[in-house]
């Protein structure tokens, strides 16, 4: 695995001090904290796809997530050395990492998938009807993507945060956000957007508090009603 460190350049850890909680930094995901993040992430989000294929799937992506030039991982850890408390996945340049997930992580993802579908083949049903052609167009879009690069200005995504059971509510959210934004920032990313479920208002408050703003709404292919929002950064690409 490549140096997970996909901001402009390596931030020193951040030190906090949250309420209950006492100290924690926030640093740049390692190799270390991979196989803790998946449980993590397993835990909270056990109905998603991605999910549903596996532990294995599960820490090949984020191995090749983290790899990507274009992507942020982070995490929030105890300073007594108690462990990690949150974690945080996103992109600060989507087009770079799109072309790296649909290109170099291509073959190591595509293997990973399809071993874990041989292994459920319960899965093959909702893989066929409702995601297969979604893949394949978006493979060919970002295989395309991978032979010439954007001259629109650079926005990021922001995926996941998460926070271990029982450490909510203490600002390790957050901090992370801050660190996140504060690095989309020195990559000279012109915004950021995420995508929420859209019964979910706890989390459309957290983020409007923080300057985000609802820009529109959709469906997913299971049917769940989502909400986008979107964060503008005044950067531009170069």
């Amino acid at each position: 695995m490549a140096s997970p460190a996909k901001l402009p350049s390596r931030p020193p850890p951040t030190r906090i001090d949250a309420e209950g909680l006492g100290s924690f930094v926030v640093r740049v995901v390692e190799d270390r904290d991979v196989q803790f993040l998946v449980e993590i992430h397993l835990r909270q989000f056990p109905d998603g796809f991605y999910a549903k294929l596996g532990t294995a799937f599960k820490q090949r992506y984020f191995h090749e997530y983290f790899r990507s030039p274009g992507a942020v991982g982070l995490v929030a850890e105890q300073c007594d050395g108690s462990g990690v408390v949150g974690y945080l996945m996103g992109t600060v340049d989507n087009d770079a990492h799109e072309r790296f997930m649909y290109g170099s992580a291509a073959p190591a993802l595509t293997a990973a998938g399809a071993r874990a579908l041989v292994a459920r083949p319960a899965l093959w049903r909702d893989f066929l009807r409702r995601r297969a052609l979604w893949y394949a167009k978006r493979f060919v879009s970002g295989a395309a993507r991978t032979r010439r690069p954007s001259r629109e200005p650079r926005r990021g995504e922001l995926l996941y945060i998460c926070t271990t059971q029982g450490n909510r509510r203490r600002g390790i959210g957050a901090a992370l956000l801050r660190a996140y934004v504060e690095g989309a920032q020195r990559a000279r990313a012109a915004g950021l957007h995420l995508v929420s479920e859209r019964e979910n208002t706890a989390a459309h408050e957290f983020y409007a508090h923080r300057g985000w703003r609802i820009v529109s709404e959709s469906v997913t292919r299971d049917g769940r009603p989502l909400v986008s929002m979107a964060l503008s950064l005044g950067g531009t690409s170069t």
